[in-house]
């Protein structure tokens, strides 16, 4: 007496459920195959689009941030010509400071987010 087992994972019906359905309707293997295609160019079209979208909004933040820094230290650079030595410092501190904090908080909000998109990525690879 013999045992035969098997074990089968995957995002597509193991081949022998495949030519069942195909035996059933004819084309239906064709269909499911083309139905994963589709369904994976559309991940990667997504994935894509929200690449560009975070660059783009990188990019848009960085000019921002080059705008407001000039902006207060050109403020900050009138008030130590107009003589007022300390409150020109404390502004141009708080101009780098500031920009410092932000430029701190969104690498590490971008490393966690990326963190979390491995895995998601490595899971949706092991599903394939």
């Amino acid at each position: 007496m013999s045992i035969r087992r098997e074990y089968y994972t995957g995002p597509l019906p193991h081949p022998e459920l495949m030519k069942g359905y195909d035996e059933i309707l004819p084309g239906a293997a064709d269909r499911i195959l083309q139905s994963f295609e589709h369904e994976g160019t559309h991940r990667r079209e997504i994935e894509a689009n929200e690449s560009k979208a975070r660059i783009e909004i990188s990019k848009r933040g960085q000019i921002l941030a080059l705008i407001v820094s000039i902006f207060f230290g050109s403020g900050s650079f009138a008030v130590v010509l107009a003589g007022h030595d300390s409150a020109g410092a404390v502004i141009a501190t708080g101009v780098i400071v500031g920009l410092a904090v932000v430029f701190v908080a969104g690498r590490s909000e971008t490393g966690e987010i990326r963190s979390s998109e491995l895995e998601s990525e490595k899971s949706l690879e092991s599903e394939e």
